[in-house]
């Protein structure tokens, strides 16, 4: 055994431990890093590098497990994964491969492979290939100088340079969020490793730079460079309809799911995808959070005002509605009012929602809320109780930029916009009373989430009408993000097709 590292005590220290084993004085063990299975006949199954397993974004990956599923494609020969933070606070996963003799690995075929064997949030977001991986001197691979991803590209694997000062803006602000360059213009947003919080930052960069704003709904529809530079040379005016078209293709009715108390829809993205593209799926984002409208300041006016916007987009029945949080207790009043005037609810689903309580509505405590504040801006603990609601606001956003995920010229105006939107779905939550209806509730319940009134598991709702109640592993938030989000997805896409399936036997 050695004697340690040269010069680095601390790291001596850490790997050169005791020997509980041995009765010899001063004898050590030295700590590998590496993984290994103990099996029942005394063989060690090595697994991979402790040091390899990363934290992205809140999700906890092997990147060795990233390896194998890479290594299994026929045209790779060698592959190696790192978490890269070329642009600061936003790390992304990024492969490196090298391909077997007389093959091609195109990139574009890669991510949709590793796509049907991988949770979403394990598939890199950029992939280098290269003629051979960099070796240190013992010939294993130097991490350290695998070059950085220098090519966004569309599923084409072609890069179409920008063709005037528009696109050129806009490239030049997704290569600084997305830490890579050259963009193609025709590149999606969100499979070059774009999200939600990403997604915030965006917009805002773009109003900055160019002086021109677009509602955040507009990166559904049109995700790559070329089509954003058409809205903006369009100058048109952000659409003034609650309704967000997150995913509009496909044969099957829509899904349209409310706001949570934030008031933004950017949380469905992973759900809608996990439904998969013949499933059409629509957002219900608060009034006001572009600050071109009023807020809408009870239940009973939003359910209204969505269900107006969800007939324009589909006239008659049958429906599916859901909601997240807050959103569950619009999505049961817009049943209520769409039942009220003869229409078909086939299902109405509640995704965690809010206890039930005849006196004092739905909703939850001033905790919950805080929590759920900044989760949305920040995901960043509390700390301390300000003086006043503009010290909260302030800190929050103070929070929010040093966690990116706001930038650093988002103004405090900007941000009160947000937070009184906040305030004002709070305040609604908490004076709505549910009516009790005929109708079928479909209640997907947070296995670790925190009640924050005993109402029994499904929160109360069974009160209101005939409910169906599923556990999923997850808490409030987690619930949908990978990899809980699979599980919702598949419960509640067996849901649709059963409400469906009654609704056209009746």
């Amino acid at each position: 055994l050695a004697r340690g590292y040269l010069g680095q005590p601390g790291l001596t220290a850490e790997r050169f431990v005791p020997d509980g084993y041995s009765e010899e004085a001063g004898a050590r063990l030295y700590r590998t890093g590496d993984k290994v299975r103990w099996g029942p006949d005394g063989t060690l199954e090595y697994l991979g590098r402790m040091d390899f397993q990363v934290k992205v974004r809140g999700f906890r990956i092997e990147l060795g497990e990233v390896e194998a599923a890479l290594a299994a494609q026929a045209e790779v020969r060698d592959a190696v994964v790192v978490v890269r933070e070329d642009a600061p606070g936003d790390k992304r996963l990024v492969a490196y491969v090298t391909a077997q003799p007389n093959h091609r690995v195109d990139a574009a075929t890669l991510r949709s492979a590793l796509k049907g064997r991988l949770p979403e949030y394990m598939v890199p977001s950029a992939f280098v290939v290269l003629e051979a991986l960099p070796l240190n001197a013992s010939g294993k691979v130097d991490r350290k100088a695998l070059p950085k991803p220098v090519v966004g590209t569309s599923v084409t694997g072609k890069v179409i340079a920008p063709r005037d000062t528009t696109e050129l803006q806009l490239v030049s602000i997704w290569e600084d969020l997305l830490g890579m360059q050259p963009i193609s213009v025709d590149a999606d947003f969100f499979e070059l490793g774009g999200h939600s919080l990403l997604a915030v930052r965006l917009m805002t960069a773009i109003r900055k730079r160019l002086g021109k704003g677009l509602p955040l709904a507009a990166l559904f529809l049109s995700p790559t460079v070329e089509r954003l530079a058409a809205l903006l040379r369009q100058d048109a005016a952000p659409s003034l309809s609650p309704l967000v078209p997150i995913q509009p293709e496909g044969s099957r009715p829509p899904l349209f799911c409310v706001h949570p108390a934030g008031g933004n829809v950017l949380g469905y993205v992973e759900l809608s995808r996990r439904l998969g593209p013949d499933q059409p799926f629509y957002g219900l984002r608060s009034l006001g959070l572009e600050a071109e409208q009023a807020p809408l300041e009870t239940i009973e006016s939003m359910a209204t005002t969505y269900v107006e916007a969800v007939r324009a987009q589909q006239p008659e029945g049958p429906y599916l509605l859901a909601g997240w949080s807050m959103g569950g207790a619009v999505a049961y009043e817009m049943a209520r009012q769409l039942r009220a005037a003869g229409q078909t609810v086939a299902l109405l689903a509640l995704i965690d929602p809010g206890s039930v309580s005849q006196a004092g509505g739905t909703g939850a405590e001033d905790e919950q809320i805080q929590q759920e504040l900044a989760a949305l801006f920040a995901e960043a603990p509390e700390a301390g109780d300000p003086a006043s609601k503009d010290a909260l606001l302030a800190r929050l956003l103070d929070e929010a930029k040093k966690a990116g995920a706001v930038t650093p010229d988002v103004e405090l105006k900007d941000f009160r916009v947000l937070m009184r939107v906040f305030e004002l779905n709070r305040q609604a939550t908490r004076q709505y009373t549910p009516v009790p209806h005929a109708g079928d509730i479909t209640v997907f319940r947070a296995s670790r989430s925190v009640d924050p009134a005993p109402l029994g598991r499904d929160r109360g709702w069974g009160a209101l009408g005939s409910v169906t109640l599923f556990e999923l592993e997850g808490d409030h938030y987690s619930l949908l993000r990978a990899p809980h989000v699979t599980a919702l997805a598949e419960q509640l896409r067996e849901r649709i097709a059963k409400a469906l399936e009654d609704a056209g036997s009746k």
